[in-house]
């Protein structure tokens, strides 16, 4: 950093050595997407700048714009693929045999066959994330080695019988710069979060983000944006005081944020980590970094921070210096390559082999993991269907038929009468039927679905939870939503053998349960309905949605205060629950609960950020609130504030606008929802 008032940096010159190459891992094949996942493409870049040459194939991918990469791909050698094209195939296209294949998942499916032959090393790093755990297991043995960030994660497959992974901590390895120097001091915004932000796949983190943006409340500038990626999300972090992180689902650890927030120059706030191993160099907690434990402390870390700039520009700066000076991130990729790729014995082939051996790989199995990926980390349907149609005698075969229903197979009551009858132990078929039979249940008729739902629960009620196989529940899912994806992954994550088996059936059992009561609330069977959303909240209790059914069942039977309590506990376990606010404030009005009602519309506010008819619901019915308790000029306000939302399809954050898609709120819905809001005024202005 410069002298003086928290002067600026520059970036490093080129790397301070470049790495002694071996020849035998010199050229590169890299299985990637184009555009790259930004994170991964460290890796990738870091191998060009080190003097690797370097070769990517894999799909085309929509997921950031090309136009965010320009002049950020730094002269990239790329060539198209299909998803399952055979890495023989790709050797051939390149034109020579690679040293050594790196893949790094994109988002796209791309999984090329042929890794379990391979005649050189294969490398992999698959996901620094916990959401797809079940479809790692029944990868991870094609690939001689393979990288995370995370000792949890290493751990983890080690016990499960896994040779091949190793540790390395690469989050502070952000390879993206800000355009111009960074300037410590004089930063606009005072907290910022920047990532995806999904209520269903990354709960925990948008729990804290929810938290976070009422600290608006204070007249601190907060912003949580999803979207801004590379160059964008870099002038947020500029502008940024400090940068929040947390890591989305599962145990806590760090991100690939945090380099890029240190980079630009902001102090990172993180929620503490379980460990951080794997890293070059230690990072040093006070120093480096600041950590909480729970929000509340955060928010204290955040008032305290911004009171005290020289303690936080301190941090900022050696956070700045760690990741541009301390430990770069080229140096982070080099020290992978030497410790860990550079080190891959001769012997990689036989080690490869044995450990698919151990694992009862063959022929069959190879395809049956395949299906397994495409269809739980990319939901690639027809790309299961294909793979489970490769199967020798796959007529034959009721695995191979019962991912060829759930792929939704053109033969699908022939395919699922045969595992049924084939198979009649296998309960996952049992559920899988009835879950897709919910989810078409307007055509198929709710009772038939009805009938379906309660005879998977018989059976797996009666299959008792510890004499069943594993394979009577463990496949792809036919999931009726993601949010049942956590649960299924934590298994994968803590438990193994009786123990996840267990655990695995009454996930299922309770997704059932659920469905069902779903299913009787809507026609109107309201005890009943009760009675099996109870139940599945009694295996799964952390489930919210469950919780606002149950709300909804015991507001139907005059239970209000119940109701009210329901809706309560949904509300503090899912985030951005813009119905449950709108619904549960309803409900505390009518009780006479006007305050009460009041503070909860004011949280979802600053919180529910969806420009969407729950948005609506949430001004609308605080206008209303105000106006009931005699505040006539906030009721104003909140109604005009709604007014302009609803006409402009915009919700003013500041320093940015967010948009309504088109389909957000219907036109029918508008013209009721404006016509309510005039009324509003109309009697606040009597």
């Amino acid at each position: 950093p410069g002298s003086g008032a928290r002067g600026m940096t520059k970036p490093p010159d080129q790397p301070r050595d470049q790495p002694s190459i071996p020849a035998s891992r010199r050229r590169v094949l890299v299985l990637h997407s184009n555009p790259p996942v930004p994170c991964l493409y460290t890796f990738e870049l870091g191998l060009r700048q080190l003097g690797h040459d370097v070769v990517t194939v894999g799909p085309e991918s929509d997921f950031l714009a090309p136009e965010a990469w320009r002049g950020l791909d730094d002269g990239r050698t790329f060539l198209p693929a299909a998803s399952d094209e055979h890495i023989e195939d790709i050797f051939a296209r390149i034109g020579r045999r690679p040293d050594w294949v790196f893949y790094l998942r994109p988002h796209e499916a791309f999984l090329p066959r042929g890794l379990s032959t391979c005649p050189v090393p294969t490398v992999a790093w698959l996901e620094d994330e916990f959401k797809y755990a079940d479809a790692y297991h029944h990868v991870a043995y094609y690939f001689d080695l393979i990288g995370t960030s995370y000792d949890e994660i290493r751990e983890l497959f080690v016990d499960r019988g896994y040779d091949n992974w190793v540790c390395f901590n690469y989050f502070t390895a952000s390879w993206l710069r800000p355009e111009h120097d960074v300037e410590f001091d004089g930063r606009p915004i005072d907290v910022s979060f920047v990532g995806h932000s999904s209520p269903l796949t990354t709960r925990l983190r948008c729990l804290e983000l929810e938290q976070l943006s009422r600290l608006a409340a204070e007249g601190i500038r907060v912003e949580i944006r999803e979207g801004p990626f590379l160059r964008d999300m870099m002038r947020i972090y500029e502008q940024s005081k400090i940068v929040f992180q947390h890591s989305g689902q599962g145990p806590p650890n760090l991100t690939y944020r945090v380099g890029e927030a240190m980079a630009a120059g902001a102090m990172v706030l993180a929620k503490r980590p379980n460990r951080v191993g794997g890293l070059e160099r230690p990072l040093v907690e006070g120093e480096h970094i600041v950590y909480y434990d729970e929000f509340p402390q955060a928010a204290e870390l955040i008032r305290h921070y911004l009171a005290d700039t020289h303690a936080r520009l301190g941090i900022a700066e050696a956070g700045n210096r760690y990741v541009r000076e301390e430990s770069p991130w080229r140096s982070q990729v080099r020290s992978f390559l030497e410790r860990h790729v550079y080190t891959i014995g001769d012997d990689f082939r036989e080690r490869r082999a044995e450990r698919l051996r151990r694992f009862g790989v063959d022929a069959r199995k190879e395809r049956l993991d395949r299906a397994w990926f495409f269809g739980v980390c990319n939901g690639q349907m027809n790309q299961v269907r294909a793979e489970a149609e490769q199967i020798e005698g796959w007529r034959e075969d009721a695995q191979a038929r019962s991912l060829r229903a759930v792929a939704g197979s053109p033969e699908y009551s022939a395919d699922i009468a045969f595992v049924m009858e084939r198979e009649p132990a296998c309960l996952l078929a049992y559920s899988n039927h009835a879950i897709s039979l919910y989810q078409i249940r307007q055509r198929v008729g709710a009772r038939h679905a009805a009938e379906a739902l309660q005879d998977a629960i018989d059976r797996f009620v009666a299959a008792g939870p510890s004499d069943i196989p594993a394979a009577a529940v463990e496949g792809l899912l036919s999931l009726s939503d993601l949010r049942i994806r956590a649960d299924i992954s934590a298994a994968y994550v803590g438990l193994a053998g009786p123990a996840r088996t267990a655990r695995l059936r009454v996930v299922l059992l309770a997704q059932l349960y659920r469905c069902l009561g779903i299913l009787l609330f809507e026609a109107g069977e309201w005890s009943h309905a009760h009675d099996r959303l109870s139940k599945a909240v009694e295996i799964v209790p952390d489930d919210g949605y469950t919780y606002a059914y149950l709300a909804r069942a015991a507001n139907e039977m005059g239970a209000s205060e119940a109701a009210i309590r329901h809706f309560q506990r949904g509300i503090a376990l899912e985030p951005h629950f813009g119905e449950a606010f709108c619904e549960l404030s309803d409900l505390l009005l009518q009780s006479g609960r006007h305050a009460e009602a009041i503070d909860l519309l004011e949280q979802a506010r600053l919180s529910y950020t969806y420009a969407d008819a729950s948005r609506m619901g949430v001004l609308v019915g605080l206008g209303a609130a105000h106006a009931r308790v005699g505040e006539s000029q906030k009721a104003r306000d909140v109604l005009t504030q709604a007014r302009a939302e609803l006409d402009s399809g915009l919700i003013e954050m500041g320093s940015w606008k967010i948009q309504r898609v088109d389909g957000a709120i219907q036109p029918d819905q508008i013209a009721r929802t404006r016509q309510a809001i005039q009324t509003l005024l109309e009697r606040v202005t009597e």
